[in-house]
């Protein structure tokens, strides 16, 4: 979502802060999202940790499917070892499960990629 002004950037994260659902990591990476233009929709869930949130918030930075992993069963670690591996090019996520370790997801990745060459 973007917005015209900080005015409404604020007033947008004060939204988000009034219902008293998010601690204070987690509504600053709904305002640098807000800041950036994202659509904070996508992670500005308190189910999510302010890590979680972050990875997720990156892959939009990248133009990436982040639904591919925005799921609170995946750890931050998780999420990031999935986000890059979708960042190069390569979707591990039918290969791996929730509970997948992110050095398993990572060579998963480093795989897929050799393949594609």
């Amino acid at each position: 979502m973007k917005l015209k002004n900080n005015l409404s950037e604020q007033a947008f994260v004060q939204e988000y802060r009034d219902k008293g659902m998010f601690n204070e990591h987690q509504l600053l990476q709904i305002y640098f999202g807000v800041k950036l233009g994202q659509d904070v929709s996508i992670y500005a869930k308190p189910e999510f940790t302010w890590r979680q949130m972050d990875q997720i918030s990156h892959g939009l930075d990248y133009d990436i499917d982040v639904t591919k992993y925005a799921d609170t069963r995946y750890s931050w670690q998780q999420m990031q070892a999935i986000k890059y591996a979708l960042i190069d090019g390569v979707d591990v996520t039918p290969y791996i499960e929730f509970d997948t370790d992110p050095k398993t997801i990572n060579l998963f990745a480093k795989s897929l990629r050799l393949e594609k060459q």
